[in-house]
Parts: structure tokens; C-alpha cells; sequence
């Protein structure tokens, strides 16, 4: 299971796994601009990020 996050204060996702306690995976520069929301699948591993550059867009696990 996965949990997601960002600072809002630069362009970066995070994505952590929550049995390890860590940070498995961070998407650098996925947007341009900052990220303004995170909407995580409860049916799947998909992650939608939303940001003021005014782009959506749509991950999937392993988040590549």
C-alpha cells in the first residue's frame, strides 16, 4: 500500500510505502509548476496530480 505527498512548495511527488516506513519512489520535476492536489485510486495504484501549470497528470505503480 502506498501513501503520496508533497511539499507544495516545489514540483515534486513523493511516494511512500507504508509497511516500510519509507520513501519508495520520488518523481522528480513532474510538473512545472507546483503541485496544487494528489487523488490516489482506492480501486488501483493510480495516482492523479494536479498542478497550478495547469497540467493533470495520470500515474501508475511502480510510478515510472
Amino acid at each position: 500500500m502506498y501513501l503520496f505527498g508533497n511539499s507544495q512548495e516545489d514540483t515534486d511527488i513523493y511516494v511512500w510505502e507504508i509497511a516500510g516506513s519509507s520513501i519508495v519512489k520520488k518523481l522528480d520535476k513532474s510538473h512545472t509548476g507546483q503541485v496544487r492536489d494528489l487523488y490516489a485510486s482506492a480501486v488501483d495504484d493510480t495516482l492523479v496530480s494536479i498542478s497550478y501549470d495547469k497540467t493533470v497528470k495520470i500515474w501508475t505503480a511502480p510510478f515510472n
